[in-house]
């Protein structure tokens, strides 16, 4: 929607000499549906499914906005750091009180839980609804060009004509992995029971090329963009048993499953700037993780000290390690994007007297800025309510003195 206005001043100086001062500009406001990407992290319950307490300490730090349903949790001093707005629907937070849980409607128990917040922790706030106004039936439709015919196991790529139609849907548990080839474009190989095929995009010629291993090769028009445009869709109608891999640098893409997903390896964006802090500021590629019916983990082949570039969502689980209470400490589990979970998944565990990490990673989840100005993954499940952003007004003022009258 776009705006213009004009103020207009008049200013007499003794009785007779007078001046007019006269202010106009423009700006525009972008009303759009609000997404839940635009949290580093989010959940709907604060706590493991099971019932059991996750604690915020002093491994864990965040950047941007979190909210929860229910309270946070924080053990030690300090009990980790927070850059972004905090706020929690209960009045009340939970303290680990050296080993003797309380509730307190208070930000701290000094001296021995003491988190560090560097923006407000908001108490008592309202409930957001984690139902989205995008299903994952409009998943499925995006990624299979609105074709619903029953289909056996395997790897599509929807087509009709030498054009694509939809994205690149996996029918069964597959596996997933991200990359560059030698020309820069986006390759995607997905592999569903003895059937994998090499997708690349090119993005110039604006053509998509699959390959099947062992079989043929084919070229089509257009990009797996899915139905609408929107960006690079992938769905799979099942588990993701491994998603690892490199996002292109031009490349804005959504990769989706029925039931869970496991990162196997890193996942980076291949334009990214290390910082500190890291961040994608300036850069076009970006990467959504949606898991509708399961839980997003991070598996034990995973790297110690991991990197996950993208926006995670587990709209009906967690999102967590495996053998997070098991073996040696991993290191740090880096997030460059947020985290959307209905309840919130271990990372690692810690002992109770030092406060040191002694399986699994401690969390560094960092915020991709982004997301604050309404960007978000394609296809990204988008909340029932709406956000307006506008540009900076200042920059576009014009002054003009008028004459005397």
């Amino acid at each position: 929607f776009p705006y213009n206005f004009t103020v207009s001043s008049l200013g007499t100086v003794g009785g007779s000499s007078k001046r007019r001062v006269l202010i106009s500009g423009d700006f525009t406001v972008r009303v759009q549906k609000d997404n839940f990407a635009r949290y580093a992290l989010f959940t709907n319950h604060h706590g493991m499914p099971s019932g059991s307490t996750v604690w915020f300490i002093n491994f864990t730090n965040f950047t941007g906005p979190l909210h929860t349903n229910e309270r946070y949790s924080f053990a030690f001093n300090p009990s980790g750091t927070f850059d972004g707005l905090v706020t929690q629907h209960l009045t009340t937070a939970r303290f680990f009180n050296n080993g003797s849980p309380i509730l307190a409607d208070a930000d701290s128990n000094p001296p021995r839980d003491v988190p560090i917040f560097n923006a407000d922790y908001n108490r008592g706030v309202n409930q957001i609804n984690l139902e989205s106004s995008v299903t994952q039936q409009d998943l499925m439709d995006q990624t299979r060009g609105g074709d619903r015919s029953a289909i056996s196991n395997g790897v599509y790529v929807p087509n009709s004509g030498g054009n694509l139609t939809g994205g690149i849907f996996v029918k069964g548990d597959g596996t997933v992995q991200m990359g560059v080839d030698a020309d820069g474009n986006a390759k995607y190989t997905a592999t569903q029971g003895t059937t994998t095929k090499n997708i690349t995009v090119n993005r110039t010629t604006q053509q998509t090329t699959v390959q099947t291993v062992g079989g043929s090769t084919e070229t089509y028009s257009g990009l797996p963009d899915g139905v609408d445009n929107v960006g690079t869709i992938i769905y799979v109608d099942g588990a993701i048993n491994s998603l690892k891999g490199t996002v292109q640098k031009d490349t804005e893409v959504t990769v989706s499953s029925q039931n869970d997903i496991i990162f196997t390896d890193n996942v980076v964006y291949q334009e990214y700037n290390a910082g500190p802090p890291i961040n994608a500021d300036d850069k076009t590629n970006l990467l959504g993780i949606v898991s509708w019916g399961g839980n997003v983990r991070v598996g034990t082949t995973a790297p110690n000290d991991v990197n996950i570039h993208g926006t995670v969502m587990a709209r009906n689980g967690i999102f967590t390690v495996d053998g997070y209470n098991s073996g040696a400490p991993r290191g740090t589990a880096t997030l460059l994007g947020g985290a959307i979970t209905d309840f919130y998944g271990a990372f690692g565990q810690f002992n109770s007297s030092t406060g040191q990490v002694v399986h699994g990673y401690g969390r560094n989840f960092v915020y991709d800025s982004r997301m604050a100005t309404g960007k978000s993954p394609p296809y990204f499940p988008s909340m029932r309510t709406f956000i307006a952003f506008t540009n900076d007004i200042t920059d576009k003022i014009n002054w003009q003195e008028g004459g005397s009258s």
